[in-house]
């Protein structure tokens, strides 16, 4: 396929919705959890967060979702690769990506545990207390890559975060294997400083054996 008829981006990460609650002080103190800070926390802790307040919106996001949610913004397109439940967030995950003109070929899965989202107390003053949940974006594997997603496209996109998950590591290695054959550019997301801190060495060699 001519460069030109190849979508711009194809990029894998932790699917994730960003869940947004209008909140104050004494109910975050409430949910013994760290304010203006970011919590990870498990599946029994989301589910009481969404029961107990009023979801007042909802975005498709997580660290390469928001990029390649912004790409398509800018009159850009491409695919996400990423796992989600057949859930409600699941679903309002790939409705979101699709409105955003971002491919979402993996689908729904069968997984036992629920979509991932941050869910986010946010208060007058616009204080955000982030609440993390990674669930069904913590199972993606190498069998979730498939040439026929990866090809054609200019750029790789990597999130660095997913590093930390050894059966994803896997993943994003087979993907970049599949992006070299076709010409790609690959592209790492360090994610944050705690992050390069953990995989410093692992990244430079990633780094090294991608040129």
């Amino acid at each position: 396929m001519n460069i030109t008829n190849k979508k711009d981006v194809v990029a894998i990460g932790n699917a994730m919705v960003d869940v947004f609650i209008k909140s104050d002080l004494s109910k975050i103190n409430g949910y013994e959890i760290i304010r203006d800070s970011m919590n990870l926390i498990d599946e029994n802790k989301k589910n009481l967060l969404h029961k107990e307040n009023t979801i007042h919106k909802m975005v498709a996001a997580g660290s390469a979702g928001n990029t390649i949610v912004g790409i398509g913004s800018f009159g850009g397109n491409g695919t996400f690769i990423g796992k989600i439940k057949d859930d409600e967030i699941g679903n309002f995950f790939i409705k979101d990506m699709n409105n955003s003109g971002i491919d979402f070929p993996l689908g729904t899965s069968r997984a036992s545990i629920s979509t991932g989202c941050c869910t986010i107390f946010v208060e007058n003053n616009g204080t955000r207390t982030m609440c993390t949940y990674l669930g069904t974006g913590s199972l993606i594997n190498e069998e979730d890559i498939k040439a026929e997603n990866i090809i054609n496209h200019k750029i790789a996109y990597l999130e660095g975060y997913l590093w930390d998950n050894q059966n994803a590591k896997a993943a994003m290695k087979k993907m970049i294997s599949i992006a070299k054959k076709d010409g790609q550019k690959i592209s790492l997301t360090l994610s944050d400083k705690f992050c390069v801190d953990r995989h410093r060495d692992s990244f430079r060699e990633l780094i090294e054996n991608s040129k």
